[in-house]
């Protein structure tokens, strides 16, 4: 079982460019991630720098939807079930917060499998 545990000092205001507050531009103090896997040492992972909206991901995602996909080594893009998925966690998160009570994504509905 390898349980990984990761520390950031990301910090990510994603603010649209168009958004107005300008204040928080520029405040990415630091780009890396800090890998921590059992029984191992920590791996510090300097992160690149991208450009545009949400550290350069809605270019990618609007290039995924309305472009040509491009090969995702690290296969971040989500599919249509998982986006409902995450609706349906939501949903039922809600449904839980509201009843007090356990709620079963499947008792909302079934998401098939990928």
């Amino acid at each position: 079982m390898l349980v990984v545990i990761g520390d950031t000092d990301l910090l990510d205001n994603a603010l649209p460019h168009d958004s107005g507050l300008r204040s928080l531009r520029g405040s990415l103090e630091k780009r890396s991630i800090v890998l921590r896997k059992l029984f191992e040492k920590p791996q510090e992972i300097e992160l690149g720098e991208s450009v545009g909206a949400h550290g350069g991901g809605d270019t990618v995602l609007l290039n995924d939807l309305f472009g040509e996909p491009v090969s995702d080594e690290y296969m971040r893009a989500a599919s249509h079930v998982d986006g409902a998925a995450s609706i349906l966690t939501g949903i039922a998160a809600n449904r839980s917060i509201a009843t007090g009570q356990v709620v079963n994504v499947d008792d909302i509905l079934q998401v098939p499998e990928k």
